[in-house]
């Protein structure tokens, strides 16, 4: 019986430097995970500045309201009638279902594309990269 006793102690104490080693793992390939996305984050940034720096000065009416980028996808918020950009309010509407500017219930179906304004600043966009092309 003593035997046994020392066998399954070995075996617990084994089970825990293998629990050990497989925690060390883990957490190695979640650093490296962590280092890939903050490369890839780095990357996407500095691809953001090259496009800023392509662009130039973005009109006024071309920027969201909240965020100040150029807006890809802009909308109509049918409760203030102000234009953003659909990530933007999206993002807004997760957490309050209000309208950020007049306080109004505005849910993500009550939002209007705002399809003019998206071919004016695609139209925009295709103008400013042929010009630094040239």
């Amino acid at each position: 019986l003593g035997g046994t006793y020392l066998l399954a102690r070995r075996c617990a104490g084994l089970v825990a430097v293998l629990c050990d080693a497989l925690l060390l793992v883990f957490l190695l390939l979640q650093i490296q995970q962590l280092e890939m996305l903050a490369a890839q984050v780095a990357q996407a940034a500095a691809q953001g500045q090259a496009e800023e720096e392509v662009l130039g000065d973005v009109p006024d009416e071309f920027l969201d309201p909240i965020q100040y980028t150029l807006m890809k996808d802009p909308v109509v918020l049918p409760t203030s009638g102000t234009i953003m950009d659909r990530p933007t309010i999206m993002r807004h509407l997760l957490s309050d279902q209000r309208d950020p500017i007049n306080r109004q219930l505005l849910t993500p179906e009550m939002l209007q594309p705002a399809t003019e304004l998206k071919a004016k600043i695609q139209a925009w966009l295709q103008e400013q990269r042929g010009n630094r092309m040239q």
